[in-house]
């Protein structure tokens, strides 16, 4: 089934879907509307009808791509969040400002790897470190991604930036 649904909506919107069932808290029994009418139409055009239960739809997708989230305690000692909340955040690697934002379709993080920027001004790679993906399906879905998730992109991004910096060396 996971492969007909996979088909069905796409690969963007069916990551995302997997993406909010493996993040639901415990506790959470709802739905969202969206989750809802795509269930609905995966029904009207397949004959298949996936459960609207929230445990039985996790158990089904469980384990279907890694979750990619950190808690305040996994964050290394290298990186510095300062501030993280409603999809923006900043803090240091390194001794280097960093800026991170979740917004629309997208998140990004800047790092100023000249120490008079502000790395929200940073919005290439001659300016310092800029990383920016794709997020979520439409168009705020990166306008609701969980700060777990979001410690998650930004160590990662890091990471990939102290690589770089060892490799200059």
């Amino acid at each position: 089934m996971r492969k007909q649904l996979r088909e069905f909506v796409g690969e963007a919107r069916y990551r995302w879907f997997v993406h909010i069932v493996q993040n639901w808290r415990p506790g959470e029994d709802r739905l969202f509307w969206w989750q809802e009418r795509l269930i609905e139409a995966f029904a009207e055009q397949t004959g298949n009808r996936l459960p609207t239960d929230c445990d039985a739809l996790k158990a089904i997708f469980d384990g279907e791509f890694p979750v990619r989230t950190l808690s305040e305690e996994e964050v290394p000692a290298w990186c510095e969040i300062e501030q993280l909340s409603v999809g923006q955040g900043w803090g240091t690697c390194d001794g280097f400002r960093w800026y991170f934002r979740a917004k629309y379709g997208s998140w990004c993080l800047a790092l100023a790897t000249d120490r008079s920027l502000d790395p929200v001004a940073v919005d290439d790679e001659s300016e310092g470190f800029y990383k920016e993906e794709l997020y979520g399906d439409g168009r705020y879905g990166a306008s609701w991604m969980p700060d777990e998730e979001a410690r998650y992109f930004i160590v990662e991004s890091l990471k990939e930036f102290r690589e770089l910096q060892f490799d200059k060396t």
